[in-house]
């Protein structure tokens, strides 16, 4: 309790939690991770294994981190990875049916379409970068292409 009072006194946490944003809950997922292998107790690698398989909604962190804690913890930190990655996807199927990976494909294709209307100026990118870097000499933007010569 005192670590996660700590964590919301940092500006960094603090303003992604009043933006709506995950991070903070990505890092107490990798944490508890990290935690659960360090300990290397049955009730901890469980606990690993789960924390692992919650943050699948960041496939891209949560792939690597359940390869690692398998390999690295137990067949108790796989079945909590197993169990709680089939409990997801068991509630996503009772919630949105058998087309759900449809579903979120599609509402995330818009979402990225609107995000980068929206933010495309705050965004770090190869595209940005060459932008920031020689955009002004070449006409290039970014993001359209060259714009002018």
């Amino acid at each position: 309790l005192a670590s996660v009072a700590y964590l919301l006194t940092l500006s960094p946490i603090t303003a992604g939690i009043l933006a709506a944003q995950n991070t903070g809950l990505s890092i107490l997922l990798v944490t508890a991770a990290s935690w659960g292998l360090r300990e290397q107790s049955r009730r901890s690698l469980f606990i690993a294994g789960v924390s692992s398989a919650l943050l699948l909604y960041k496939p891209q962190l949560a792939l690597p981190l359940i390869a690692w804690t398998v390999l690295f913890g137990s067949g108790v930190a796989a079945v909590g990875a197993i169990v709680t990655a089939a409990a997801l996807y068991l509630l996503s199927y009772l919630v949105l049916g058998t087309s759900w990976l449809t579903i979120w494909l599609n509402a995330a294709g818009r979402f990225s379409i609107l995000n980068i209307e929206v933010n495309r100026f705050e965004m770090g990118s190869l595209p940005s970068g060459i932008a920031a870097t020689v955009g002004s000499v070449v006409g290039f933007d970014g993001y359209s292409g060259l714009v002018s010569l």
